[in-house]
């Protein structure tokens, strides 16, 4: 095992008490959403041509909804040797602050993740009376959503707002939804009457009404993938976990509101995996992650179970008792899990460590994340985008870039 010490780019800070919800990393750059409706991004540097018009598939509408508060203000920004960054928009727009990294570079070409070390950090909005609960960047465009009712669409070249959306969906439908969790352009926001799955890219609803999982609560979202746990209430030690299958299918129905299609699924959860866990040490399923042909499960935050998803149990409704391929307990709390990577996972822990681990649950390689702490104890998330990892802790989102050598012992 290797272990280093890094020091990771803070390119969002975070603001006391306004802890980060949503979380998204790509090839233009990073973007977060707040408790406090507080929208941020620190976008690469583009091509030259993405100076000109959006390339946006998002139209402009005019029909701004009136009863959904968002304070889009000017914050000043100075930028010592460079003209003012902060756009001038029309007065119908929001105004946005914006400022470049004094460590980047102007213009220039993104060929590799070794470019990517500049950027421009900008602001979209300071408030709003829901939370941010996805952020997504697509061609230009933020796309944002706010609470369970509403899109906002931002243009991310000419710092504007290009649409607002009501997603119009029925108290019926959303009534009660207890998690919305975000998988790069798709999220996810269940209630106690199903699952609502929202496309960010290609406007599109679609409504799964699967009674299985509505008592369980949802672990991970990894589309089209499902992971969820649940007590059997009549045996106190065992614990279920269930991974399921999304299949967008069914009849389309438009919505002339909102104009988004939206698809009814009656049947659009398949069930793959079912796993029975009877050990009475374990008292909580934490997490649970898809990765390669694993099932990894972490336990009461510290213990680590690794299932063989083609030995155990492959075949539709099979439900089996088994035990772990793998098993560790660490020391400190496991705080997230990221399965992107094919020859390893990535886990970051409480003792601000980042660790490249192998289906033998061996740490190939360690990061030391300080000067990044994680003690106040709010939802904290790894996403990546190939080599570039990206963090949220107590101080903000950082972003680093894994060494090529990373994964040898």
């Amino acid at each position: 095992m290797k272990t280093n010490r890094v020091k990771p780019k803070l390119v969002l800070e975070s603001l006391m008490g306004d802890p980060v919800l949503s979380h998204w990393i790509g090839p233009e750059g990073i973007a977060a959403g707040t408790a406090l409706g507080r929208i941020s991004t620190y976008l690469f540097p583009q091509k030259a041509d993405s100076n000109k018009a959006s390339g946006s598939p998002y139209k402009s509408k005019s029909d701004y909804s009136g009863n959904k508060e968002v304070n889009h203000v000017v914050i000043p920004v100075e930028v010592e040797d460079s003209p003012r960054d902060v756009e001038s928009n029309p007065a119908d727009s929001c105004s946005i602050s914006s400022k470049n990294d004094t460590n980047g570079s102007k213009n220039c070409n993104i060929k590799d993740e070794s470019d990517l070390e500049g950027g421009r950090y900008s602001v979209f909005a300071t408030y709003s009376d829901e939370p941010v609960y996805s952020v997504f960047v697509n061609e230009n465009t933020l796309v944002c959503l706010i609470g369970t009712s509403y899109l906002m669409i931002y243009d991310t070249v000419n710092y504007k707002v290009l649409s607002q959306c009501s997603l119009h969906l029925t108290s019926s439908t959303i009534k009660g939804f207890k998690q919305v969790i975000q998988d790069d352009k798709f999220v996810l926001v269940s209630s106690i009457k199903g699952i609502v799955l929202i496309n960010l890219t290609n406007s599109e609803i679609h409504l799964l009404n699967n009674k299985s999982i509505i008592n369980s609560n949802i672990l991970s979202f990894q589309f089209p993938y499902i992971s969820t746990t649940s007590f059997n209430y009549e045996d106190k030690h065992e614990k279920l976990i269930g991974v399921y299958k999304v299949h967008l299918k069914g009849a389309s129905v438009y919505n002339r509101d909102t104009h988004f299609n939206t698809r009814c699924d009656d049947s659009g959860l398949q069930v793959m995996n079912e796993l029975v866990l009877k050990e009475k040490k374990i008292y909580l399923i934490t997490m649970c992650k898809l990765w390669s042909r694993y099932i990894v499960v972490v336990c009461d935050l510290l213990t680590i179970l690794l299932y063989n998803r083609e030995d155990n149990c492959l075949h539709v409704g099979f439900v089996t008792t088994v035990g772990s391929v793998k098993r560790k307990t660490l020391k400190h709390d496991i705080l997230s899990i990221n399965s992107e990577f094919e020859d390893y996972f990535i886990m970051l822990n409480k003792n601000s460590t980042l660790n490249l681990v192998n289906s033998n649950l061996d740490i190939l390689h360690t990061f030391n994340l300080y000067p990044s702490t994680f003690e106040i104890g709010w939802s904290y998330n790894v996403v990546s985008y190939k080599n570039l990892i990206s963090f949220n802790s107590d101080e903000g989102i950082y972003y680093m870039k894994l060494p090529e050598n990373s994964t040898h012992a």
